[in-house]
């Protein structure tokens, strides 16, 4: 019977090296391999264990036969531990790769990633939320965060994804720089009503005086020009800003262009003090100006925005 089990272990052994030798791809056989020799190599062990087990009680020593399919028996399971050893080398090396390229993919995101387990304890965190918030702040947090979390100057959208037997997988997306460019449209809208009525009063005020002077028939040329003057300076603020309001879609697109380039400081005070000073005339109030004897004569930036 063992010299019929192990000829029929050779013959597999035989096929199976057939089928190794003529495979195209050995690394995909390499498991089907392992498995056939281990099956194959079952019914040799167990004649094996009876064999020596029915010597030993007899006393015996082990014929020629038997002792050729021991040897081969034991040939055939070292070969099978071999394929086996290998078999696991590649289910290793292949788990290390991709574990390689699942932390490739983690540390190159821009969003953050936390996983947590099951009690919604702390597991690990990407490079990229490290860099957001710390990990001691991290391991404070758990799966019932809201949609948005404000992180002292920082704001960020979480969505929370459970994966069953883990726990759950936290996705931070940085929403700062969004929510800062509708809080500065927001204060636009809210201000720009304003702006838009200082220079429209002054330009009103100075046409109404303009229309006083030529029907009282006295017209003043130096007067008439400053008035003129005035009324130029305050259509161009206006003029900046409806430009300003269009900036703003630059603010959302995170681009805003400055057109920086010498102007003439006391130039510009002096037109800040004029623009006010109809409407100040007009509450009975006093406007003046007050510069400092060192205040530089020019100044290099974006004279408008200012």
């Amino acid at each position: 019977m063992t010299t019929l089990l192990t000829m029929k272990n050779a013959r597999s052994t035989s096929t199976l090296s057939s089928s190794l030798s003529g495979a195209a791809a050995p690394r995909r056989v390499l498991p089907f391999l392992a498995a056939a020799a281990m099956i194959g190599s079952i019914p040799g062990l167990a004649a094996s264990v009876i064999l020596l087990a029915a010597t030993l009680r007899n006393g015996t020593p082990l014929g020629p036969d038997d002792a050729l399919a021991l040897l081969i028996e034991t040939v055939l399971l070292a070969l099978t531990a071999a394929l086996c050893w290998l078999n696991m080398r590649q289910a290793v090396h292949k788990s290390r790769r991709a574990e390689a390229h699942r932390r490739a993919i983690l540390d190159h995101i821009g969003d953050g990633v936390l996983t947590l387990d099951e009690g919604g304890r702390f597991v690990s965190a990407n490079p990229a939320l490290l860099r957001m918030i710390p990990e001691e702040h991290l391991r404070q947090f758990d799966a019932s965060l809201e949609e948005t979390l404000r992180w002292r100057q920082a704001v960020f959208s979480v969505a929370t994804l459970p994966v069953p037997g883990v726990g759950s997988v936290l996705i931070f997306h940085d929403e700062t720089r969004r929510h800062e460019t509708e809080r500065a449209k927001e204060s636009l809208l809210s201000t720009v009503s304003h702006e838009l009525r200082t220079p429209l009063s002054a330009i009103i005020n100075y046409i109404e005086l303009l229309m006083t002077l030529n029907q009282t028939d006295r017209v003043d040329t130096e007067q008439f020009r400053d008035y003129l003057r005035r009324v130029l300076h305050n259509s161009r603020r206006l003029d900046r800003l409806v430009n300003a309001i269009l900036d703003q879609a630059q603010l959302e697109a995170g681009v805003v262009q400055l057109d920086e380039k010498l102007f003439n400081l006391r130039g510009l005070l002096e037109n800040i003090v004029v623009i006010g000073q109809s409407l100040a005339r007009a509450k009975h109030l006093g406007v003046v100006l007050i510069l400092a004897p060192k205040l530089p004569t020019e100044l290099y930036g974006d004279a408008g925005r200012l």
